[in-house]
């Protein structure tokens, strides 16, 4: 049900750009073979992109293995991709990577030589250290102090997510990954906290993550973790997205429309979705928190630009309420390079 339902939300996508952002151009790319339509050659190498990533997951791992102690707990990316038809499928570029000391472990990967990832790439967050490198392997490595939580709500301790954690999909011991209902309540808080509905890649993860998952596991769980909210309000969007539930939930109506056609959403509707999805998921005093930071968010220049760059940047969304949220990643990317350019001094 859920692939059939994914091909359909291709077949309405408006572009492959689309696709793209969603995440979705990978299973585009079989969807359209089996169609006998032409691959286009930036899928194509995205493609060759994906397998050279997955065959290095299991090497990479293994470096990591090697240089930390203690215990590995692998979320997102390769654990998800498992799941899939075919890994391939499924894109990443990274390693996130859940251990019980972050800033020991990460001096341990420098010390084994692995290298920071220019800041222009990967800006850093409170929830995990600066990514690492290693050679010219295709794949980051994120070492996280905990997963992605919305705010105000406790992420699980390392110690919960190891009670009963099964062995990571790639295959390197002492290796492991949540539990898939630890798994997708995982998945289900940074769907809503990382610019929430903007990606059907995420809605995918958590559906697969579900159909693996013991349904009173995770019912007993969310509870306890304060998810209940969040996890009704997943399902209800998966179930629409991806299965057969009605009636249409009212994001899908309204700010988050844009994923009934696999559509990238725009500036304007990705700011929105930042300041109302915590009223869904949240509780009324929590959300309220969360609107307020998000505003702040919205009004406060980058680190990387002035206030009149800022008042700049503003006036020129609010001139193009349809600009693509890649176009404004992009020159939100070209701030912080050029930032990254005048603070590094010059050669002796």
């Amino acid at each position: 049900m859920i692939w059939h339902r994914i091909d359909r939300l291709i077949d309405r996508s408006p572009s492959l750009r689309d696709l793209q952002a969603h995440g979705l151009h990978l299973l585009a790319a079989r969807r359209w073979r089996s169609l006998g339509r032409p691959i286009p050659a930036d899928l194509a190498r995205a493609e060759l992109w994906a397998a050279l990533r997955v065959n290095a997951a299991g090497d990479l791992m293994a470096r990591i293995r090697a240089a930390c102690e203690g215990p590995i707990v692998l979320i997102k990316g390769p654990s998800v991709a498992s799941l899939y038809p075919e890994p391939t499928l499924r894109p990443f570029i990274d390693l996130d990577l859940l251990v019980s000391d972050p800033e020991d472990a990460q001096r341990a990967l420098l010390a084994a030589g692995f290298e920071p990832v220019p800041a222009r790439s990967h800006p850093d967050l409170a929830h995990h250290l600066h990514p690492l490198q290693f050679a010219d392997r295709p794949l980051s490595v994120e070492v996280h102090r905990y997963p992605k939580w919305l705010p105000g709500l406790e992420p699980p301790s390392l110690g919960e997510l190891l009670e009963d954690a099964e062995p990571a999909a790639l295959g390197v011991d002492d290796v492991m990954t949540p539990t898939p209902a630890k798994h997708a309540l995982i998945l289900a808080s940074h769907l809503w906290s990382h610019d929430p509905l903007a990606r059907l890649l995420r809605l995918v993860d958590v559906a697969v993550m579900t159909a693996a998952a013991d349904a009173s596991e995770l019912e007993r769980i969310a509870k306890p973790w304060e998810m209940e909210r969040v996890w009704r309000a997943t399902t209800r969007v998966t179930g629409t997205l991806l299965g057969d539930r009605r009636p249409t939930p009212l994001p899908l109506r309204t700010w988050a429309r844009n994923l009934s056609t696999a559509r990238e959403p725009t500036v304007l509707e990705m700011h929105v979705a930042r300041c109302v999805a915590p009223f869904w998921v949240l509780p009324p005093r929590r959300a309220l928190a969360a609107l307020g930071a998000a505003v702040a968010g919205l009004i406060r220049p980058q680190p990387y630009e002035s206030w009149g760059g800022k008042v700049r940047r503003t006036v020129a969304q609010l001139r193009q309420p349809s600009m693509r949220r890649s176009d404004h990643a992009r020159d939100v990317n070209a701030l912080r390079a050029g930032k990254q350019l005048e603070d590094t001094p010059p050669p002796p």
